[in-house]
């Protein structure tokens, strides 16, 4: 979740570990200048060497996982020209973390520029057909059952609902309060579209299944969407990211643009995006940050709670 390229002023940096720096010095050569960008969750820094600039993570033995996974999903990407490639991943085995090395690329966070609101419509255009050529070239890639994606395994649903409920289940245990509030008519209408959601998804795709607007970068020199950041990967119903891109980039032109483009019928796309605000909802309970009343998407304006509730709606409708 958090944003790799944010220039903010930060409290002067920690150091990288012992072996993070031995090993950025045999990859990269001798740092010249370490910039701390972000610590919300992981160490995340931006380096400079005699061979250019970088992003490097030191981050969690959980997140490192997912980092692994996105690099073996990009190599498979016949065309990867806009996402931001994975150099090297290495578990450290002195702390226990992982160390992420990727190119660094000028540009604003797309939550930044949606919170700015100075785009024009020709922008949104232009970024909405980067994201749906970024949806449609992962869900080009073979996927063998339903469920999060498992680096070198199938995934262990036999279908994508079963995955869904599960997944539900997950989110009401994390977030109680919320449970409480909206848990039972969310599982009510999900319910009702199990056997057309099975019917709609015969086969698995790989999603990304986290649009959140903190994984996209609008590149400086060039104006172009790059995905900066994969860190929920699924097999399952390639409209979700269409759905998901609705509650992220609500109230904006590139919403509009990426459902022309995605042809899916508008149930479906309402309810993953009543679903997302849900996971995102639990994920603000969870981590007690913000009243859940209060919470918004990033570079959003408008509470999920309205969001989501306005989502089951539209499904019903």
């Amino acid at each position: 979740m958090s944003n790799t390229n944010n220039h903010s002023q930060l409290a002067a940096p920690k150091r990288l570990s012992n072996s993070a720096e031995a090993t950025v010095r045999e990859i990269l050569g001798r740092p010249h200048e370490l910039t701390l960008l972000s610590r919300s969750h992981n160490l995340v820094y931006r380096v400079t060497s005699d061979s250019g600039r970088y992003v490097v993570k030191e981050i969690c033995a959980a997140a490192g996982v997912n980092a692994f996974l996105e690099k073996a999903i990009l190599e498979k990407i016949p065309s990867a020209d806009y996402f931001r490639p994975v150099l090297h991943v290495q578990r450290l085995a002195d702390t226990g973390t992982c160390l992420v090395i990727s190119p660094y690329i000028e540009g604003n966070s797309l939550d930044v520029v949606i919170r700015q609101a100075t785009f024009s419509r020709k922008e949104a255009r232009l970024w909405a057909a980067a994201l749906h050529r970024i949806f449609c070239r992962l869900r080009s890639i073979p996927a063998e059952g339903f469920g999060k994606a498992t680096l070198g395994k199938a995934a262990s649903f036999e279908t994508w609902t079963n995955f869904l409920a599960w997944y539900l289940k997950r989110q009401g245990e994390k977030g109680p309060r919320l449970a409480k509030m909206r848990f039972t008519y969310l599982w009510h209408i999900f319910s009702s579209l199990r056997e057309a959601l099975d019917a709609e998804t015969p086969a698995p795709k790989v999603i990304n299944a986290d649009i959140n607007a903190r994984n996209f970068l609008i590149v400086s020199q060039t104006n172009r969407l790059c995905q900066i950041h994969m860190p929920n990967v699924q097999y399952g119903d390639a409209a979700v990211p269409y759905g998901d891109a609705m509650i992220h980039f609500h109230g904006t032109s590139i919403v509009d643009e990426l459902q022309r483009l995605c042809r899916f019928p508008a149930w479906r796309l309402h309810f993953y995006a009543a679903f997302s605000a849900y996971a995102v909802l639990a994920y603000t309970e969870r981590v007690g940050a913000t009243p859940l009343e209060e919470a918004v998407a990033w570079g959003g304006a408008r509470p999920l709670l309205e969001l989501l509730d306005e989502q089951l709606e539209a499904v019903k409708s």
